[in-house]
């Protein structure tokens, strides 16, 4: 079904962040159209189409098609097996859930259209095309109407949460809306007044700059106020969706196509750590109660600072490290994706890193 195609499509500079970053083409051999790509480790994600749903385990080297029934409108996935996704079954809009990696589903009852988040099994959200939000606290059995996210009222393009904040898109100039308050009060990001309606999809690299894609190959990254700070056109394709790991970032949009970018080099101050920057974390997914930090000993000055957050952008707690000792408890965390980010002890950004439990 696919073609594995290792074709450099160019130098993408990250503003202050990557250089000589390099996009590899994992394209389908498919003329379908994609709506959304969810990678939840740096290895294990997912694809969806107008048309199928597929799953890779290898980063997107290859991909494999999930069986499903009904219209899928969104999905969500807290972890490589557990995944959530709206679809419409005989003219019912339903959530259904797999604990398998998407071989098998079950029906967890009606909900509403929309764009789909959960920020662990229990703890979910979605936001309608109107921007109202609803949340469930019970893995979807029951839904509560939140309200409105923003208000305006225009047709929803992109929702997106992540540890530090959310995004929110419409078809207004200003494109995008941020919240760093976990969806109690939005601002836009605009702030030099680009016109951002030939953007379609937006995801954080870490907690101070974005990367947006769009239309006739259009990608740009942002800093945490949505001032672009570097453009690129890669292709002709028009992108519809992007998700970023710790490691890479991945595009995709119409007639099959998908780009995976190696973030290549973190810069001196940058917070994405990679492979060769300061901080490292281990086994990832966790699967005991302690995880193990590795930091360059010419950049830190302990105590250290430990932030977790979660994927709604929840402090979740903090905890100081002395010199020695580079073990941490996540014993009290549920399933889920979490952020750790490491500061000095007089608030210094040290790095972060991207980990699931």
């Amino acid at each position: 079904m696919r073609v594995n195609r290792f074709l450099l499509l160019g130098a993408f500079i990250l503003a202050c962040l990557v250089s000589k970053a390099q996009w590899t083409d994992i394209s389908l051999d498919t003329q379908e159209d994609f709506k959304r790509i969810k990678m939840v480790t740096d290895k294990d994600g997912f694809i969806l189409s107008d048309q199928h749903f597929y799953k890779t385990s290898n980063g997107g080297d290859t991909w494999d098609e999930i069986k499903i029934t009904g219209d899928v409108q969104d999905f969500f996935f807290v972890n490589p097996s557990k995944g959530y996704m709206i679809a419409t079954v005989s003219g019912e809009t339903l959530l259904k859930k797999t604990h398998d990696a998407g071989m098998t589903w079950q029906n967890v009852g009606p909900c509403q259209s929309g764009i789909l988040f959960f920020s662990s099994e229990s703890n979910g959200y979605i936001v309608s095309s109107d921007f109202t939000e609803y949340s469930t606290s019970d893995g979807g059995s029951s839904w509560n109407k939140v309200g409105k996210a923003t208000k305006d009222n225009k047709e929803n393009s992109v929702y997106s949460l992540s540890a530090y904040v959310g995004y929110i898109g419409n078809d207004s100039p200003s494109g995008f809306a941020k919240t760093t308050q976990e969806r109690k009060s939005w601002e836009s990001m605009m702030a030099n007044g680009e016109d951002m309606r030939t953007y379609a999809a937006i995801d954080n690299i870490d907690a101070d700059h974005c990367i947006l894609v769009g239309r006739s190959g259009k990608l740009a990254i942002t800093n945490s106020k949505g001032d672009i700070q570097s453009e690129e056109q890669v292709g002709q394709h028009d992108f519809t969706t992007v998700d970023c790991t710790e490691r890479y970032c991945f595009v995709a949009g119409d007639d099959g196509v998908i780009l995976r970018l190696e973030q290549a080099k973190a810069s001196e101050d940058g917070p994405v750590a990679q492979p060769g920057a300061p901080i490292s974390l281990y086994p990832n997914p966790v699967a005991s109660d302690f995880v193990t930090i590795e930091i360059d000993k010419t950049r830190a000055v302990y105590p250290i600072k430990c932030k977790v957050f979660n994927e709604i952008g929840s402090l979740t707690f903090t905890e100081e490290l002395a010199q020695g000792n580079d073990k941490l408890s996540v014993a009290d965390l549920p399933n889920g994706t979490y952020i750790l980010r490491i500061e000095s002890s007089t608030g210094r950004y040290l790095g972060s890193k991207k980990f699931v439990r």
